[in-house]
Formats: C-alpha cells, sequence, structure tokens
C-alpha cells in the first residue's frame, strides 16, 4: 500500500513569527519535527495517482499567485479519526483565496478524494493534544496574546506521508497572475 499523497503550502514568515509557532509546535505537535508550518490543501489522496496529484498542483499552481496570510486566532478540533485535540492556528486574511485554492486542486483528477462531509478551513496545526480542555486552555492563551502572525504561501509541495515519514514527491511555485 503507498502512502496517501498531500499538498501542502508552507508558511513563509519572519523569523521571530516562525520561532513562535515553531516552540508551540515543539511543546504540543508530535509532527513538528517532520513537516514545517503549512496550510494542508489537499488531504491524504487515496483515489488519485501521485503523478495525477503532481500534474494537479502543477496546474493549480501556473493559476495562482503567492498568498497573504495573517494568522489571527487559534481555534480547536475535535480529531474524530484520533480522538485527539487540534488546536489550528486561523488565517482572518488570506481564507478567501486558500478555499478557492482548495477547490481548484480537487477539480478533475482529485474531485473523487474530496471528502463531501468535511468542510474545509484553512489552518495552520499548532498543537495535537489528548484531551478538548487542554487544546482550549492553549487555544485561550494564545488568543488572549494578541495572536497576529503575517506570511505568505508561494508554492504547493506535494508529499506522501505515511504518518511517520514525509516523502517530497514535487514542489511547484504560485506564479499565477496577481488579481
Amino acid at each position: 500500500m503507498t502512502a496517501p499523497v498531500y499538498v501542502i503550502a508552507p508558511l513563509e514568515t519572519s523569523a521571530a513569527d516562525r520561532e513562535r509557532i515553531e516552540a508551540i509546535r515543539r511543546a504540543h505537535d508530535p509532527q513538528q519535527p517532520i513537516v514545517p508550518p503549512h496550510v494542508t490543501l489537499v488531504f491524504g489522496a487515496r483515489l488519485a495517482t501521485p503523478e495525477r496529484v503532481l500534474a494537479q498542483a502543477a496546474e493549480a499552481a501556473a493559476r495562482w499567485a503567492p498568498i497573504d496570510i495573517v494568522l489571527d486566532r487559534a481555534e480547536v478540533e475535535r480529531g474524530a479519526a484520533t480522538g485527539r485535540a487540534h488546536v489550528f492556528l486561523m488565517p482572518g486574511v488570506g481564507e478567501t483565496p486558500l478555499r478557492a485554492l482548495h477547490a481548484a486542486l480537487h477539480a478533475g483528477a482529485l474531485a473523487g478524494d474530496l471528502n463531501p462531509a468535511f468542510a474545509f478551513a484553512p489552518h495552520i496545526t499548532v498543537a495535537a493534544l489528548p484531551t478538548a480542555p487542554e487544546a482550549s486552555a492553549l487555544a485561550a492563551d494564545l488568543n488572549a496574546s494578541g495572536l497576529s502572525i503575517s506570511g505568505r504561501l508561494t508554492r504547493l509541495d506535494v508529499v506522501a506521508f505515511d504518518g511517520r515519514t514525509l516523502a517530497p514527491l514535487g514542489a511547484f511555485s504560485l506564479s499565477g497572475p496577481r488579481d
């Protein structure tokens, strides 16, 4: 069985903001050593071949300009599959283009990998905690701290991830025209 294929957009931000995010992730996110802070746009494609995911990502990247974001709030999401509670940093700026890019990536070959029961909300995961109260406390602390992290997404990375190892398959610069 091959590992599911993901499309992620790594976050580019200032050194201070990157360290702030990484400090939270080091303390609370078991995937911190494996993958950089990112927005996941395709979650574990299994029906489309890796070649089709690569082609879809290349096509989308050629049509989309880099996306500026501002992460301005933390929210908690209870992971049904894992039982863990996750803390997400959510963008107040950049949410609309990220939703549109997510939809564009799931057109054509990846349409079958879109789960209609899953409502996409762009985010960067910073914690995976055993209980919802722990996650809620962390999110409340982050929100009380005046959360405002500006960044930019400039590329799409296509990766295979088996839960332990991340294997890069391709990277495509967002090079489309600006609106």
